[in-house]
């Protein structure tokens, strides 16, 4: 599994680290985006930009199952941090959920797949969680859903 912090907008044609970098995900069957919510750039378009750059380096990369961790919470200065997390996932198509097996906590809306079915649905990413790593909100229960992810890629 690798994270995917900041891969910079032309990394796949060698900007930054990005080659480099690059090759070294490759080697990974799991991916974690890290979208850092209290960046001056929006969440969508932070988001785009990972998944764009990761589809122009490899088509296979850019098919590996995901999840997407929003990162700094804590330092958000915006006006309406739920909202915004809210609109985040609707801009995916997707809906904010409402109960989680990993003890997300629900202060903040979030997104997680529901593998009642145990239907994954590679196309999506497995859950979207707003995280602190100084308030250490969520930093335990995306351990849980990490270990549900990998073990999702082993089916």
């Amino acid at each position: 599994m690798a994270d995917i912090p900041g891969i910079i907008d032309g990394a796949s044609d060698g900007r930054g680290l990005g080659l480099e970098f690059l090759r070294h995900i490759e080697r990974t069957k799991t991916l974690l985006f890290m979208i850092d919510i209290a960046n001056y750039r929006t969440t969508i378009e932070q988001y785009q930009v990972l998944k764009e750059e990761v589809k122009k380096f490899s088509t296979e990369l850019s098919g590996r199952k995901f999840a997407i961790a929003l990162t700094k919470t804590d330092a958000y200065y915006g006006e309406d941090l739920e909202g915004d997390i809210k609109s985040f996932i609707e801009e995916l198509g997707l809906e904010v959920s409402t109960s989680n097996d990993f003890g997300f906590k629900k202060d903040l809306p979030y997104y997680v797949q529901d593998l009642t079915f145990n239907r994954f649905d590679e196309e999506k990413p497995f859950f979207i969680l707003p995280i602190s790593s100084v308030t250490h909100m969520n930093t335990t229960p995306i351990t849980y859903a990490l270990y549900e992810l990998i073990g999702q890629t082993k089916k």
